[in-house]
Formats: structure tokens, sequence, C-alpha cells
């Protein structure tokens, strides 16, 4: 497609050629369920906007697809395996690329001198590496499972301004993130478990964000050279992280945790260098916190009605008062509010 708008290209099989599908300088074409196999570049999408492409199989391409100076497309639910690249953005802003399953690529989903896309609910498995920016910025990664990649789960180098919410990050062969040369990028509220190297590694990174993460079994939980120091928690009573291998205990409160009382923060900071330290980690993960009781009084896996009530009946709580439960204080702002009541509601049904 060249020049041309409003097209619709589905349920064709294309194989062994140079391109498989190119679009350039053409607007809000639609590409559905095709078949693309053993071409050097299976979709490409150049100087194009406002495209969708969907529910395509993408396997066997040197490129699975490339989205170069392209603006306003969409790429979901789309299978990306045994590609040497599964999805690529050159040079392309404010994209959306979600729901996709990229599998066994050499790299999964890569981004490059791009901006203000959007990388969410995407399963990313089994690459050598699964998400991977380079010299770019404000971009949103959210919700996506990079999981049991051979090398890093999700590499940032020489990028500023990113946010990487609510991902999971699982058992990937080095680091499940690292940064290289990267600032000010948000890393939040993501699970980051078992992975072979660390959880995080910072080299020459700093003033980045780390906050409300579980960092659960991984070999090194989290990895500073000498020349970053970043941010590792929110102050008191937001807290910080929570790490699997602290020595929680959880006898004092306040500020300086010098006074009697528990309040879900760690009595001792989290030593990560010299230079690095989460001074109020997170004594449960903070993925369960909406999982408050059950009916031993302890958290019991779901969250249910049970959850709502221990909330309510603690309804404008702070420290000090006799009913005062940090654990119901869901977002960690010392009171216990509607937010609070309404977050565990949201949550009504979940599992853990």
């Amino acid at each position: 497609l060249d020049s041309a708008s409003d097209n619709n290209i589905s349920n064709n099989r294309i194989a062994c050629n140079y391109h498989g599908i190119e679009v350039r300088d053409s607007t809000r074409n639609t590409i559905f369920g095709n078949d693309l196999e053993n071409n050097t570049v299976g979709i490409l999408v150049d100087s194009s906007s406002n495209n969708d492409l969907r529910e395509n199989n993408i396997t066997g391409n040197t490129y699975g697809m490339i989205f170069n100076n392209s603006t306003g497309n969409t790429a979901s639910k789309n299978t990306a395996a045994n590609n040497v690249v599964g999805i690529r953005l050159t040079i392309s802003n404010h994209n959306i690329v979600s729901e996709n399953n990229i599998t066994s690529n050499d790299s999964g989903i890569d981004l490059q001198s791009s901006s203000n896309n959007s990388i969410n609910r995407n399963s990313v498995l089994h690459d050598n590496f699964g998400i991977s920016l380079l010299g770019c910025s404000n971009n949103s990664l959210t919700a996506n499972e990079v999981a049991s990649n051979n090398n890093d789960g999700i590499v940032l180098d020489s990028s500023s301004g990113n946010k990487l919410d609510q991902n999971s990050i699982e058992a990937n062969g080095d680091d499940g993130i690292w940064l290289a040369n990267s600032s000010n990028n948000s890393i939040r509220v993501n699970r980051i478990a078992n992975n072979n190297h660390a959880g995080i590694s910072l080299d020459s990174s700093s003033n980045n964000d780390v906050y409300r993460n579980d960092f659960v079994n991984n070999t090194r939980q989290a990895f500073n050279d000498l020349f970053s120091v970043n941010i590792w928690d929110h102050g008191y009573p937001s807290g910080g992280n929570y790490w699997s291998d602290c020595n929680r205990t959880d006898s004092f409160r306040g500020s300086y945790q010098n006074e009697t009382g528990s309040d879900g923060i760690v009595d001792t900071p989290y030593v990560i260098d010299e230079n690095n330290a989460d001074q109020y980690s997170l004594m449960r993960p903070y993925g369960t916190r909406c999982d408050i009781t059950g009916p031993d009084g302890n958290p019991d896996g779901k969250v249910d009605m049970r959850d709502i009530s221990h909330v309510a009946r603690r309804f404008m709580c702070i420290p000090g008062n006799p009913l005062w439960d940090p654990y119901a204080d869901i977002n960690g702002d010392g009171k216990i509010d509607m937010i609070d009541i309404g977050t565990v509601a949201r949550f009504f049904g979940a599992h853990y």
C-alpha cells in the first residue's frame, strides 16, 4: 500500500518474500488475520499513521513487524514467534503495542529513538532479550509478562522518562531489569522475581524512581554501580519496596521507627550499597496489599468481602487510633479513607 487509505488486508498467507506486507505513506488501513512466514520483513509500516494491525501470525521472518517513522498505529493480539526481531519501533511515536504474544525471537519487542508509545499487556516469553529501549523517552510499559527470556527481561539504554508499571518480570536468564546510562525513569508496582542475576541492575543510571515493587528470590535483588544513586522509597508512611531477603521485623512505627507499634514498614532500612537504601521497605508484598485478612486473621490469598469490611470498619483511622491497622491503609498515606475502601473493592475476587 502506497499513499493508500481505508483498505482491508485479511486472511492471507504471505510467505518467502522480501516484504510480506508494506504500508508506506498510508492511513487507516486494517491488516487482520494474516499468516506471514519466512519473509525478510513480515509487515513494514513506514511513514504511516492510524493503521490497525490485529491477530496476525508472524513466524520465521527476519523482522516480524517494523514501524518506522510512524505515528498513531495499533498492533494488537498478534503472534510473533521465531523471528530475529518480533516487533520493532524506530523513530516512531504515539503507537500502541498491546496484547501480543511474542515468543522465541532473538529480540522480542525493541524500541529505538521512539517516544510516547504504549507497550501494554504483552506476553514476552522465551526470547533472547525481552523488551529493549535504546535512546527512547516517555514510553509506558504496563502490565506486560516478561518471563523466561535467555538474557535480560527489560533493558533501558540511554533512555529517560519512561514508566514501567505493573509488569511481571520473572525467571529471566540475566537481569530482570537492566538500566544503562538511563535516568528519571519510573519503575513502580512490578513483580520482579526469580531472575538469574539481579532483579534490577543500574549502570551509570541515577534519579530513577524504584518504588512499591516486589523483589522476590532474585539471585541478587538489586545492583548499583558506584555512579548510580536512585530513589528507593517515598518516605514515611508511603514506604518503598518489598524485599524477600529482608530481615523483617515490625515492632515500631513512625518516621524514625522509634514509636511502639507496627505500621507495615520494616523497622530497619534495606541497604543496597553505601549510596542506596530503601529506608522504609514493606513487610508484605505490595502486589498482595488488598488481601488483608482471612478466617484466621491472616491473608488467605483472595480479596473478598472480609477484606472490604476490615478496611471499612477502620474508616477515618490514623496511626495511634486503637483500630489502626497499617495494612488497611492501602495507599500508604497515613489514613484509612474511601480511597483505601475503593481500592480493595476494585480488586474484589482477585486471587494471589
